[in-house]
């Protein structure tokens, strides 16, 4: 291990991360957006409040998915993306939301993700969505 003034590298991460692997698609499937909107905060430059549409799944993963990309229709456009190990300013995992025309923003809400399920917050009322899962 490399040392700069007798720190190893290592415990300053400046040799990159030691212990990952690429991620790993552990399942994938179909599902609607809800007819009915919930509310949820977003952060972006002027920070306001929004209503958008859960898309939930129920389906054992084995364990809690590290990224999860909802993709609008058959378009392959990723419209919202969750990261487990990357949190905000309160603590929670990231979620963020992608609509076209607008800027990416940062949700804040009641969106549960576990190791059986998750909810999570897209823009289209009664979409169809391509989820994809991954550890």
């Amino acid at each position: 291990m490399p040392r700069i003034d007798n720190y190893s590298l290592d415990s300053y991460l400046l040799d990159g991360p030691s212990n990952d692997k690429p991620l790993e698609l552990i399942a994938s499937g179909t599902a609607t957006s809800a007819a009915t909107s919930v509310f949820m905060t977003k952060f972006e430059t002027e920070g306001s409040y929004n209503s958008n549409f859960p898309v939930s799944v129920s389906r054992s993963f084995g364990m809690i998915p590290k990224v999860i990309l909802l993709k609008r229709g058959t378009t392959g456009y990723i419209e919202t993306s969750f990261f487990r190990d990357v949190k905000n300013f309160n603590g929670s995992s990231l979620i963020l939301i992608m609509s076209s025309g607008y800027p990416a923003m940062a949700a804040i809400g009641n969106f549960p993700v576990s190791k059986d399920s998750f909810s999570l917050p897209v823009a289209i009322q009664g979409g169809t969505y391509t989820w994809e899962a991954y550890a």
